[in-house]
């Protein structure tokens, strides 16, 4: 039988060049029912300091480019993590995300 899939085996990857929407993500991200294994953001190295919280880990990329973001944060994803999910900052997610994401999978 199938090993159920958990919280804790989902990654995401936020990707920004500094946008406004990138602190009501997080905020979805970290508001969640079920928490998830890690939270990477990946920001170029030439945008402002932004203020994250020590459970997300920041990558600086050197291009504002999503696709190279996105390449160089999963570099850094756990090796227990089976299921990465890759976001734009402009998403928002509902608070049962997660869970029916496990429910579904």
């Amino acid at each position: 039988m199938k090993k159920k899939l958990s919280s804790n085996d989902i990654a995401i990857i936020v990707t920004s060049v500094g946008e406004n929407y990138l602190d009501k993500c997080l905020k979805s991200i970290q508001n969640q029912n079920s928490k998830i294994g890690q939270l990477i953001v990946s920001i170029p190295k030439e945008c402002k300091e932004i203020n994250i919280s020590k459970d997300i880990n920041t990558i600086k990329s050197k291009y504002k480019n999503q696709v190279y973001q996105r390449q160089q944060a999963r570099k850094y994803i756990k090796k227990n993590i089976k299921i990465i999910l890759q976001l734009d900052c402009k998403f928002i997610l509902n608070k049962n995300t997660i869970k029916e994401i496990t429910q579904l999978w």
